[in-house]
């Protein structure tokens, strides 16, 4: 045991080198710097926007639309200049966004139940996200104030109605059915909250597979390159230890960094959402997830923990006989594209397709695929379905076992040295 223990040590300090860790830190420090700069401002798109408002109206209703404008999150400026081209200029000024006109038949429309026009222009000088937040605010505080006024019109000519009634005649109840259990929820709402829980999986899972296989793939193939693994073949330490502990250091080191990675990931998600991500979910959305049984319970994180090691060892297992095939460092990235291959067909298959409901050869052809299992492990937990997330993690062992033996008799043999997939030079 402290024979391996030596190995995985050698393996990991092998594999942390500055080198490789200098662009990981830079990385996370980059997506840290950006999350924070975004946050920034998208707070300052949503603070109070200047408006200028030209009212060739005068009425009490334009008056009101200026006041309920107010309320909104706008800094409102009236023009008596009435002419556009002034107050374009004025709004260039004062650094204002968006210039509104309203119309001298405003109030005459309303009155007589027309359609009353609104004409507004958006000073474009940038094509950012927070720039667009800007006039989507415009545009929404147009459509509640659009709702307010409709709102007064039809009690004014309808007084004895429910204004809500009218507008919504057809109000639908929605319920959600899971096994035996049942609760009332729309399906959307408990799609997007199973999509939630189950969104950084496939991140994780492909971060590590990634880092890990390259890593142990580039391993071997600078131990093939610089004649170092002759020696360390020669050595009196069983071949299968040596394949164990080069996955074992291997897995290690890519789950430090994409532990990291993800750090980063998520602080610029958080910052380019305003945070809305780490907000917690409505009381009724929550009192759904209880009827349908849709929490996860410690044995729920296990079976998924399980089934998402297992599919980073087949690929360790993988990438070790794939590295083998490498000539020199450079090839490593070609010999592990089908690896990346298989992972990228079974999460986007996972995303579109149902599996256990398609056809029975793109079904067993899917299920084949170790990592398949962990992108369905949350769906199938929540479907009541452990039972299929257990024999996902089984066969994995299996598969994992196969590679590891396969693996293990490429280093006992000499078709190490020899095995190469010359990869097609540039002139």
């Amino acid at each position: 045991m402290k024979l391996f223990y030596i190995l995985v040590k050698k393996e990991i300090r092998e594999l942390l080198t500055l080198q490789m860790l200098i662009p990981f830190l830079i990385m996370v420090a980059v997506f840290m710097v950006l999350g924070n700069v975004s946050r920034s401002e998208i707070e300052k798109s949503q603070q109070p926007q200047k408006l200028i408002i030209i009212d060739n109206d005068k009425s009490s209703e334009s008056t009101k639309l200026v006041e309920l404008l107010k309320v909104g999150a706008f800094i409102v400026s009236m023009d008596e200049s009435h002419s556009i081209d002034d107050a374009l200029q004025r709004a260039r000024e004062q650094e204002a966004r968006m210039v509104i006109i309203i119309p001298d038949n405003f109030n005459e429309n309303l009155s007589q139940l027309k359609p009353a026009t609104v004409e507004t222009y958006s000073l474009m000088n940038s094509f950012s996200f927070g720039s667009s937040s800007q006039y989507a605010l415009l545009a929404s505080s147009m459509e509640g104030i659009n709702q307010t006024i409709s709102n007064e019109l039809i009690s004014q000519q309808i007084p004895s109605a429910s204004v809500t009634e009218l507008k919504n005649p057809i109000i639908p109840v929605d319920h959600v059915v899971i096994g035996d259990k049942k609760a009332t929820i729309t399906p959307s709402e408990i799609l997007g909250y199973v999509t939630s829980q189950a969104n950084f999986i496939p991140i994780i899972m492909f971060m590590v597979i990634v880092m890990s296989s390259q890593m142990i793939a580039s391993a071997i193939a600078a131990e093939k390159e610089n004649k170092t693994l002759e020696t360390l073949l020669s050595t009196p330490v069983s071949r299968t230890m040596i394949v164990s502990s080069k996955m074992l250091g291997a897995g290690l080191v890519a789950l430090l960094l994409a532990g990291a990675y993800m750090f980063g990931l998520q602080s610029y998600i958080d910052g380019i959402s305003g945070g809305a991500l780490s907000m917690a979910s409505s009381d009724r959305l929550q009192s759904a997830i209880s009827q349908l049984g849709l929490s996860l319970t410690s044995t729920d994180f296990l079976l998924i923990g399980g089934s998402l090691f297992g599919a980073i060892l087949c690929a360790l297992a993988i990438s070790i006989i794939l590295g083998s095939f490498a000539e020199d460092v450079k090839a490593v990235q070609g010999v592990t594209t089908p690896l990346m291959v298989f992972v990228l067909f079974s999460y986007f298959s996972s995303m579109f397709i149902d599996v256990y409901s398609a056809a029975p050869v793109l079904r067993y052809a899917l299920l084949a695929i170790p990592f398949t299992h962990p992108f369905q492990a949350i769906p199938n937990i929540f479907l009541g379905r452990s039972d299929l997330v257990l024999f996902g993690v089984l066969y994995e062992i299996i598969v994992f076992t196969v590679f590891v033996i396969i693996a293990a008799k490429i280093f006992s043999s000499d078709k190490i040295f020899t095995l190469k997939i010359k990869m097609p030079k540039r002139n």
